[in-house]
């Protein structure tokens, strides 16, 4: 009778704990699905409720980072005739570029070092475009020079740091910057 009752709480225990994790690897399949196919509108609230739910998953806090960033369902301020829509839709963008910032400066630190399998390069570029997009021009010029640490083929990187170089009055390394970008973009469109 013991070995019954053992067998049918052990039994139980198992299956208790199997089924949550297939659960699990189903919402972190979708969510990896959204993810590739640039869902940023969908995957937010997903995203949202699976970090809140699994802390640990440290990564999808990137993929949050860059949702935030890249969400496409917000009409430009610039496209808005009404001044209180306009406000408001600035209000909205500024608040996901700063969530977008805040999740990328506490996970990429966290994750670089112990994830291999990540392209840091793109990482740090989508934090710098954050960073620009609430005008943190120098923070965000010294994560594009982190990127290009990581790969200093992506001429974007460079593009963005010849932008704000020129803002700054650096305008020799706004030169280098936008050669370098040119360069980058010939030699991509030769391969093409």
């Amino acid at each position: 009778m013991v070995r019954i009752f053992i067998f049918i709480f052990s039994t139980l225990f198992l299956v208790s704990n199997i089924l949550p994790e297939r659960t699990r690897d189903k919402e972190r399949q979708e969510l990896r699905n959204l993810y590739r196919e640039n869902k940023y509108k969908e995957l937010i609230p997903k995203l949202e409720l699976y970090t809140e739910s699994f802390p640990e998953e440290k990564l999808f806090f990137l993929f949050l980072a860059k949702s935030y960033l890249y969400r496409d369902d917000l009409k430009s301020p610039v496209d808005l005739k009404d001044p209180f829509e306009n406000e408001s839709s600035f209000s909205i963008l500024r608040e996901n570029y700063s969530l977008s910032s805040k999740l990328f400066s506490k996970y990429i630190p966290e994750l670089e070092y112990v994830d291999n399998t990540q392209k840091w390069e793109d990482w740090y570029f989508y934090w710098g475009l954050s960073e620009l997009m609430l005008g943190q021009k120098s923070k965000a010029y010294h994560l594009f020079q982190k990127s290009s640490k990581y790969d200093s083929t992506r001429p974007d990187v460079y593009y963005n740091m010849g932008v704000l170089s020129l803002e700054t009055g650096n305008l020799t390394e706004a030169h280098k910057n936008f050669i370098k970008y040119k360069n980058l973009n010939e030699k991509i469109q030769f391969q093409k």
